[in-house]
């Protein structure tokens, strides 16, 4: 499997642990839109895997539950996760 190799900039991403306390975080709308790509792809391969799957294999289980997060996440991001722009 090839590494993806791309220079991590730290400035330009926030992780849980810089959220301030109050919870609450503000997007600009591109960065919303970009969020909103990303989860696009996420829920695409994921789909992808899923209907690669055989019924009992143990990741099958994972698999939709990263689904549910993504399709979470565009929700709140207000997004429609099932192709809306």
């Amino acid at each position: 499997m090839a590494r993806l190799r791309m220079p991590l900039r730290r400035a330009r991403f926030k992780l849980c642990a810089d959220v301030p306390t109050g919870g609450s975080v503000r997007l600009s709308p591109a960065d919303i839109h970009v969020l909103s790509n990303h989860l696009a792809v996420i829920i695409g391969f994921v789909e992808l895997m899923i209907a690669d799957a055989a019924p009992g294999q143990p990741h099958l289980t994972d698999l939709l539950e990263v689904r549910a997060a993504a399709v979470a996440a565009a929700n709140l991001i207000g997004k429609s996760a099932d192709g809306g722009a």
